[in-house]
């Protein structure tokens, strides 16, 4: 998965849009890689602040149609994920870390029940590499969304996290 797909990171070819600035892959769940583009498109904007006044009129139809075309349960499960690599990553500065968690908020709402459980954990030297599993149900308005009571089970996800000194370096 690219693990950076904003709109600055795609250039138009003849043959459609071309994902560029590969410098954040990493092998994931196609959920993850969703919940980070969602992210991305609803709560970061551009550095160049003519980008954003550019954007801005397009960000909504531009969620509504990215939302209508993707598994919106399955990338709405793995949010918290998106969010820690974003957190992570040493770009994000502390306003978008701070807007990133504000975005999740809304979700750990609208899913209460959310439940990681870990199948299996591979660890060696420094890195793990951990299967999840996550279930939740959809109880609280999630983006103009009404509560549905849909409820997704055990949806898969799979993580690899760098520990040091005993902690999560990244994921």
């Amino acid at each position: 998965m690219h693990g950076d797909p904003h709109p600055g990171n795609v250039v138009m070819s003849e043959k459609g849009p071309v994902l560029i600035d590969w410098t954040n892959h990493r092998t994931g769940p196609r959920a993850l890689d969703v919940a980070l583009t969602w992210l991305l498109l609803d709560c970061f904007d551009p550095d160049e602040p003519a980008l954003t006044l550019q954007l801005a009129p397009l960000r909504a139809e531009l969620l509504r149609s990215f939302s209508a075309a993707v598994d919106v349960v399955a990338a709405a499960a793995a949010l918290p994920d998106a969010a820690a690599i974003r957190h992570a990553d040493p770009a994000t500065t502390p306003e978008r870390a701070a807007e990133a968690r504000a975005w999740i908020a809304p979700f750990r709402v609208a899913f209460p029940d959310v439940h990681m459980n870990a199948v299996e954990l591979l660890a060696e030297r420094d890195v793990v590499i951990g299967g999840f599993t996550c279930t939740a149900t959809h109880r609280g308005e999630w983006l103009g969304h009404l509560p549905t009571g849909r409820r997704f089970t055990a949806v898969d996800e799979v993580n690899r996290y760098r520990l040091q000194d005993g902690r999560i370096a990244d994921s």
